[in-house]
C-alpha cells in the first residue's frame, strides 16, 4: 500500500503552506519560523493512522494529537522548536514514519523515525521547515538469547510457536530461524518497543492473562500496554526486558537449571536479583562482515599453483609392503577443477564445521600399478571434498582461513575390481600430501579491522559461492540468507557498524587546535579564545542504489578558554555534529578509503561559563563551525587495506593479490547495508 498524505505547515508572516509525502515545506535561512503543522492521511487509507506532538517555545510539549488536527499556534509568535511523529493502527508494524527538519543556524537534521524527537530542545533554535515520509518498514530483526544455557551447553533464545493456532512463546536452543527473530518496533514516542515475530509477522509478544508470555495480534500494539517492552538498566552485556507498565515484571524463563534444549516456558515474573534466566542479550540477525569466494576464483588460484609446481607435487610414486600391490606411480598432468556442491554435505554429522565447501576434481590421472600379478596402467579421476578451516592469531583476533581436504574417491577406468583397493592405499596419502604441501601454506587473513572483535565465523555454501560470516563479539554469528554474489570474484562485505568502529579509531586521535580573536570597535579590548575541536563517534549510512556514495555523521566536541582580563577567563565547551556526504574509493595500493566530498550540515553550539556578549558567542560558533567544515571537506580516511597473501609452496614463493578492485554500496536480502569490495584473484610466482 502506498501511503499518501498532506502536510500543512504554518509559517511566520506567510501563513499555511501545503506539501506532499517527502516534500520539504517551509523555508531555509530566511528567519521565518515554523509555528505549527498538521498531517492528514488520504480518507481511504485503511489500517493505518498517525499522531504527533510539538515542542513550542515558551510552552514546551503539547499533547499527542491525531492525524488531521493542527498542532502549534497561529499568530502568537510561538516558534516550533521540535516535534515527534508516530504511526498507529493495525498496520503500524508494516511501515515507518521518517521525518527531518531544518534548524535555524544549524542546517538539516538527519532523518529520524517512529516517535524520536526532532529538534534542539531548550537551545533557542527554531525549525524553519520539515519533510515527512511514510515508508514500508525495514525490520530491525534480533534474536533474544538467555544468559542461561541448556543442560547441554547450548545458547537458548526466545522462540515463537510454529503452529498458527498456538499463542505459545518458549525458550529453545538457538538456531537463527525465523521463529527466533523479532523486530524491535519502536512505539510510544520511541520510549518502548513491540517484539514482532518474523515467521508470524502479525504476532507480537505480550503479557498474558497469567504469568505466561503469549503472542498477540499486532493490531493490539496501539491499544494494549501489555504488548510494550523496555530495556532495563542492568550493567554489563546482559540486560533485563521489562514490561512498560510495571517496572518489576521482567521476561523470565520458567524454572531452575538445568534447562532443556527445547520448550522452556517464557513467563513474565517479578525481578529476582539478576538470575541468569531473567537476563537477555539482544543480538543482531546476520553478520557484520562477510568474506567469500566462488569456484571460479578458487579454481584460478589452484590452477596457477598446479602450473608452477608440476611435476614436483603432482607426479611421483609410492611403494607399499603388501602382498597384492607393491608400487603405484601417479601423474596429475591436468590442472584441478573446482566446484561448489549444490547441497550441504556434512562429512562428520557430529561436527558442523565439517561442512563440505568445495569439490576439488582431477581428470586424466595416469596410474601405473605394480604387484604380484605384474604391472598394468589405468586412467583415473579423483574428487575430493574440502572444508574451510579457521585459526586465530593475536588477541584481536585475526582469523586465518585455510582449506582442508577431508574425503575423496578415486575412480579407475576399466579396473572396477581394483578401485576400492587403490582408494585404500593411495587416498590417505594424497589427502595428507595436498593438505600439507598446498592448502596449509595458503592461509588467508579475513579479519583485521582496528577496534573490532568478531565472534566465530559461520561458513555458508551458496553455489557457486562460499562465504564466511562474522558478527561483532559478543554476538553470535547467524549466516545471511543466499544472495546473488558477484561472479568470478573474491568479495568482502563490511557492515556499517564495523565501519563506524574502524573510522572511530582514526577520529579518536584527531584534535584540531586553533585560536580566534574578536575585535569590536565599541569596546576597549579584544577577545581571544584558544580552543580545540575533537571528532568522534562516526555513523555511516550506505545506500545500495547509489554506487560508492555514502553519508557520515561525525560528533564534534570542543573546549577552550577566553582571554579577557586577568581575573576573568571564562571557559567554553560545545557538543554538536556534522553531516557529510562522501564516497568510498579503492586506491592503487589496495587501500579502501572514505573521502568527504561535502559538508551538508553543522550543528555546533558553544556554551560559556561566564558572562560573554551573545553576539560574541554566536560569532565564535560560526567561526569554529567553519574550521570544522574546512578541516573535514576533501579529507580522506583509511578504512581497510587488502592484504597480499604470501605462501611458500614446493620451494616457490607465491603472492596472491586482487586486481580490478571495485567498492560500492550493497544490501543483502535482509536489507543490511554494507560496503562491498570485490576483485579478481591474481597469482604471481616470485
Amino acid at each position: 500500500m502506498t501511503v499518501r498524505f498532506d502536510v500543512l505547515a504554518h509559517i511566520q508572516n506567510e501563513g499555511d503552506v501545503h506539501a506532499g509525502p517527502g516534500e520539504y515545506v517551509g523555508t531555509r535561512g530566511t528567519g521565518q519560523r515554523l509555528e505549527g503543522f498538521a498531517i492528514t492521511l488520504e480518507p481511504w487509507t485503511r489500517g493505518l493512522g498517525l499522531r504527533y506532538r510539538a515542542d513550542l517555545r515558551g510552552q514546551g510539549d503539547t499533547g499527542w494529537v491525531a492525524g488531521g488536527l493542527f498542532v502549534g499556534t497561529r499568530g502568537q509568535g510561538r516558534a516550533l522548536e521540535g516535534f515527534r511523529v508516530e504511526l498507529s493502527g493495525e498496520c503500524l508494524a508494516d511501515y515507518d514514519v521518517l521525518y527531518m527538519a531544518n534548524i535555524s543556524g544549524g542546517g538539516d537534521t538527519e532523518w529520524l523515525a517512529n516517535g524520536e524527537y526532532c529538534g534542539l530542545r531548550g537551545q533557542g533554535r527554531y525549525i524553519d521547515g520539515l519533510a515527512i515520509r511514510i515508508m514500508p518498514r525495514r525490520p530491525d530483526y534480533r534474536v533474544l538469547v538467555s544468559k542461561a544455557a541448556s543442560r547441554n551447553g547450548k545458547p537458548l533464545a526466545i522462540t515463537a510457536s510454529g503452529s498458527p493456532r498456538s499463542a505459545d512463546v518458549v525458550v529453545s536452543a538457538l538456531d537463527g530461524s525465523d521463529l527466533q527473530t523479532w523486530d524491535r518496533r519502536p512505539v510510544c514516542g520511541a520510549e518502548g518497543y513491540a517484539l514482532i515475530n518474523r515467521a508470524r509477522p502479525n504476532m507480537c509478544i505480550a503479557r498474558g492473562p497469567g504469568p505466561q508470555a503469549v503472542l498477540k495480534h499486532v493490531s493490539e500494539i496501539d491499544t494494549n500496554d501489555h504488548c510494550l517492552w523496555l530495556d532495563d538498566t542492568v550493567p554489563g552485556d546482559w540486560n533485563a526486558i521489562r514490561s512498560k507498565t510495571d517496572l518489576e515484571l521482567k521476561l523470565n524463563m520458567r524454572g531452575d537449571p538445568p534447562y532443556a534444549d527445547q520448550g522452556n516456558a517464557l513467563i513474565v515474573h517479578p525481578w529476582s536479583r539478576a538470575a541468569a534466566n531473567e537476563l537477555w542479550q539482544s543480538r543482531k540477525l546476520g553478520c557484520d562482515l562477510i568474506a567469500g569466494t566462488d569456484a571460479v576464483a578458487t579454481g584460478d588460484i589452484l590452477r596457477a599453483i598446479h602450473q608452477s609446481c608440476y611435476p614436483d607435487l603432482f607426479k611421483g610414486a609410492l611403494t607399499f609392503q603388501s602382498s597384492d600391490i607393491s608400487r603405484i606411480a601417479f601423474d596429475f598432468a591436468c590442472a584441478p577443477m573446482v566446484g561448489v556442491p549444490f547441497s550441504e554435505i556434512p562429512m562428520d554429522p557430529a561436527d558442523p564445521s565439517s561442512l563440505a565447501a568445495f569439490v576439488v576434481a582431477f581428470e586424466g590421472i595416469e596410474l601405473t600399478v605394480e604387484g604380484a600379478d605384474g604391472a598394468w596402467t589405468a586412467t583415473a579421476s579423483l574428487e575430493m571434498l574440502a572444508r574451510v578451516r579457521f585459526q586465530t592469531y593475536g588477541s584481536s583476533p585475526v582469523y586465518m582461513m585455510t582449506l582442508e581436504l577431508l574425503k575423496g574417491w578415486l575412480r579407475v577406468e576399466r579396473h572396477p575390481e581394483a578401485e576400492a583397493r587403490l582408494n585404500e592405499l593411495l587416498m590417505p596419502w594424497l589427502i595428507a600430501h595436498f593438505n600439507l604441501q598446498i592448502f596449509a601454506p595458503l592461509r588467508i587473513p579475513l579479519v583485521g579491522l582496528p577496534g573490532n572483535q568478531f565472534s566465530a565465523p559461520v561458513v555458508t555454501v551458496q553455489p557457486p559461492c562460499v562465504t564466511a560470516a562474522f558478527a561483532k563479539a559478543p554476538h553470535t554469528t547467524i549466516a545471511p540468507r543466499p544472495t546473488a554474489w558477484p561472479f568470478g570474484r573474491v568479495l568482502t562485505g563490511i557492515g556499517t557498524s564495523t565501519l563506524d568502529t574502524v573510522l572511530g579509531e582514526t577520529l579518536a586521535g584527531i584534535e584540531v587546535y586553533d585560536s580566534w580573536t574578536y575585535t569590536d570597535p565599541g569596546r576597549s579590548f579584544d577577545l581571544r579564545v584558544y580552543y580545540r575541536i575533537r571528532l568522534g563517534n562516526p555513523h555511516f549510512s550506505i545506500f545500495p542504489s547509489s554506487g560508492n556514495q555514502c553519508r557520515l555523521r561525525i560528533d564534534l566536541r570542543g573546549d577552550g578558554v577566553f582571554e579577557i582580563r586577568d581575573d576573568f577567563n571564562p571557559r567554553v565547551w560545545s557538543d554538536g555534529y556534522v553531516n557529510c556526504s562522501g564516497r568510498l574509493i579503492v586506491k592503487d595500493d589496495k587501500t579502501i578509503e572514505v573521502v568527504v566530498e561535502s559538508i551538508d550540515a553543522i550543528v555546533f553550539d558553544w556554551s560559556v561559563a561566564g558572562e560573554v556578549y551573545p553576539d560574541v558567542t554566536l560569532a565564535f560558533g560560526v567561526a569554529t563551525g567553519k574550521v570544522a567544515s574546512d578541516y573535514l571537506r576533501g579529507r580522506s580516511f583509511t578504512l581497510y587495506s587488502l592484504p597480499t597473501i604470501k605462501a611458500g609452496i614446493a620451494g616457490r614463493n607465491f603472492e596472491i593479490t586482487l586486481r580490478d578492485l571495485d567498492v560500492g554500496g550493497f544490501a543483502d536480502t535482509e536489507q543490511r547495508p554494507m560496503a562491498l569490495v570485490t576483485g579478481m584473484a591474481t597469482v604471481a610466482v616470485k
